[in-house]
């Protein structure tokens, strides 16, 4: 009977521990149970043989028990893991889904959007820290021309090689490339004196040119060009970014005002 009882036990501990994998059940449980009721049968004492029925009717309990224990722990490991899936699943869409909202879909640079969450970013860090913020607001000359000469196919890729180009130009991680929309871009380069921001205007300007894009509808040159406004300031009020932007805009005006392909720089008055 001591026997029974340890073994009791342990049938227990192998129930807990070793059912997730159903195999470990029965070659832990079988083996010591027919044992057990052999050296029970072959006692002459009375009792024995009902003890061995009762054990043979718990074992089979047992083993039955387990089977229905098992088909819940599989199915349960099986959902959690569909779970996990689908939560890894999720969370790429959700970064695809953000990465969309924040890149412009052609030419995979940053949007408007983004553009203008990370100026004011930058405005704020320039304005704790008294260093100037430069911003380059570039537009496309005669574009519209472009897309009625060439058609959109073709103006879409001379965005997608602009973008490109800009790109190229960037220093740094913290610089940053944006399309404003239509044929207009933004290059926001921080911690930049006005003389670093020309210096990158003036390479912008000849690379794009460069690319030799043929434009026949340009009345300033047989390639296409840019104008570029450029406005460097070193923040003296928080949260007032669009100052930045519009001395950009403003200098960006002049330049197509004198005749496009060319480079404005411009303070704030």
């Amino acid at each position: 009977m001591i026997l029974f009882v340890i073994y009791t036990g342990l049938i227990a501990g192998s129930f807990n521990t070793n059912s997730s994998v159903f195999l470990a059940f029965p070659a832990f449980y079988l083996p010591p149970v027919v044992c057990l009721m052999y050296v029970m049968l072959q006692q002459r004492n009375g009792g024995f043989t009902e003890l061995t029925i009762l054990i043979l009717i718990y074992t089979v309990l047992m083993y039955v028990s387990s089977l229905k224990y098992h088909r819940r722990l599989t199915e349960t490991l099986k959902l959690r893991f569909e779970n996990e899936k689908l939560a890894d699943r999720l969370t790429h869409s959700n970064e695809k889904l953000l990465r969309l909202a924040e890149v412009d879909a052609l030419t995979e640079v940053c949007n408007r959007r983004s553009m203008d969450g990370f100026l004011k970013k930058m405005w704020h860090e320039h304005y704790q820290q008294g260093e100037p913020l430069a911003l380059l607001f570039i537009d496309i000359d005669f574009f519209k021309e472009f897309n009625d000469t060439y058609g959109h196919g073709e103006g879409d890729r001379s965005l997608v090689r602009v973008a490109r180009t800009l790109q190229r130009h960037l220093r740094s991680e913290t610089d940053c490339v944006a399309r404003y929309g239509g044929e207009e871009f933004a290059v926001i380069l921080p911690r930049t004196n006005p003389m670093e921001a020309m210096h990158v205007a003036d390479r912008i300007h000849a690379d794009v040119r460069a690319l030799k894009i043929p434009h026949e509808g340009s009345s300033v040159s047989e390639y296409l060009t840019v104008s570029i406004g450029v406005s460097t300031i070193v923040p003296e009020i928080d949260d007032h970014a669009s100052l930045i932007f519009e001395t950009a805009d403003r200098a960006l005006y002049e330049a197509k005002r004198s005749g496009r392909n060319r480079i404005v720089s411009t303070s704030p008055e």
